[in-house]
């Protein structure tokens, strides 16, 4: 195959794929792609001695205008669900949850003061400052971190827990 006078290579017949494209013939050779541009593809083939095979799948699909998609409105929906409040508040409301939940935290502080006596320490200390970060944004002028805080803490009430938080995460990391 040549253009012009530079010789672009020279495949046997039965190496080469021809699909034709919007712009020319789309040629496949040694897994190389190469789109060329000719007046008459028509003309080409029949000089060739091969017939244009049928549009490639992708061909065929980059033709087909692509419907948009529907939503899947119960997906969205028990996913809106899961993050809705009022479902915590219901599936939390129940006695016996709260009583497991709260057995269950014991656990895990109690298996962490045995186990790992500083790494439970390294995490009060932890929570203990960001509690203290909170307690001085509350007292601030910037109101935005009452959109965080439920409304029945106080910024006496963070400071409080902030410090005993850190007062007993400090031994704990010193003395483990």
């Amino acid at each position: 195959m040549t253009a012009g006078t530079q010789s672009i290579g020279t495949w046997p017949l039965d190496d080469v794929d021809l699909v034709r494209e919007p712009g020319g013939l789309r040629m496949r050779v040694e897994d190389e792609d190469l789109l060329i541009e000719v007046r008459d593809p028509d003309h080409l083939l029949d000089v060739i001695g091969s017939s244009p095979p049928e549009p490639s799948m992708k061909a065929k699909k980059a033709k087909k205008p692509k419907k948009p998609k529907k939503p899947n409105v119960a997906l969205t929906t028990r996913i809106q669900r899961q993050f809705d409040m009022e479902t915590w508040r219901r599936r939390l409301g129940s006695t016996r949850v709260r009583w497991a939940l709260a057995f269950g935290a014991v656990l895990a502080v109690l298996a962490l003061g045995v186990f790992a006596t500083g790494t439970l320490g390294m995490v009060l200390v932890l929570l203990g400052m960001v509690i203290l970060v909170l307690a001085a944004l509350a007292m601030s002028d910037d109101h935005t971190v009452y959109a965080v805080l439920p409304p029945k803490i106080t910024e006496t009430g963070l400071v409080i827990a902030g410090f005993a938080l850190v007062f007993v995460g400090l031994p704990l990391v010193f003395f483990a």
